[in-house]
């Protein structure tokens, strides 16, 4: 609103505390659609008080109402600010985030079909320090379904994996042509794409990491935690998506 000379001027209509699970950085802020209507989300977010790790609960913002927490789900992969695809099926009620490497507190082995907790353990004084927050190079997704009567969260994690240890501070760019779920957003209509795959947009910036030493892979002995070597990575990735028809 306009202040008495003209400029800008703040005003705290109401504010919301709550200790545990809002005191967060870096975590992937989005927009989010369901029946009841455009809000946010924040994934993610580190370091919380007592373990210094990252925060795993979900949080929706709608006009109106109170932040919600979603004390139901647990975050696993990708808590760091990370490149995001949204996307928004509304026969079925479901968002979609997509969220693409970053920093993660575990990491999805498809051999077993679970989550495998990174290794947390010694001190910065010791010869071997894992912290716990590993680079990641995983692609995961966070379905919501919001219908009445029916409220979910699952994170199913893609097969296959980005061509490095990147996406932390990186950006998704979506493809300006193609059609929204809500207008305004980047919040794509999958019902637009099915029976189709088509390049939806472009991840680019960020960090690229390599936690492990030669030859680079995860052969290889890792890296302490505070010492990963870092650069600017040098990758633009285009981004395609292949949604089966129902």
């Amino acid at each position: 609103m306009s202040g008495p000379s003209g400029g800008l001027a703040v005003i705290l209509l109401e504010k919301f505390e709550d200790p545990t699970e809002f005191h967060r950085r870096d975590l992937s802020v989005t927009q989010f659609l369901s029946p009841k209507g455009l809000g946010l989300a924040g994934y993610g977010g580190v370091f919380t008080p007592e373990t210094q790790l990252n925060f795993s609960k979900p949080v929706y913002l709608f006009p109106h109402t109170p932040p919600a927490v979603d004390t139901s789900f647990d975050q696993k992969t990708n808590a760091y600010v990370c490149p995001t695809l949204l996307l928004y099926d509304k026969p079925a009620a479901s968002m979609y985030t997509t969220l693409f490497g970053g920093i993660s507190r575990f990491a999805w082995d498809s051999a077993t079909g679970k989550f495998v907790e990174n290794l947390k353990t010694g001190s910065k004084t010791e010869a071997t320090y894992p912290d716990g927050l590993q680079w990641s190079d995983q692609i995961s997704t966070i379905r919501k379904v919001m219908s009445p009567g029916n409220e979910e969260t699952t994170e199913p994690v893609q097969a296959e994996s980005l061509p490095g240890w990147i996406g932390a501070h990186a950006v998704f760019i979506p493809a300006p042509e193609l059609a929204r779920a809500h207008a305004g957003t980047d919040i794509l209509d999958v019902g637009s794409l099915r029976g189709t795959r088509v390049q939806v947009g472009y991840i680019y910036g960020g960090i690229r990491a390599f936690p492990y030493r030669f030859p680079y892979d995860k052969t290889a002995v890792p890296y302490n935690a505070g010492t990963i070597p870092t650069k600017p990575t040098n990758f633009i990735l285009k981004v395609y998506l292949q949604v089966p028809n129902p």
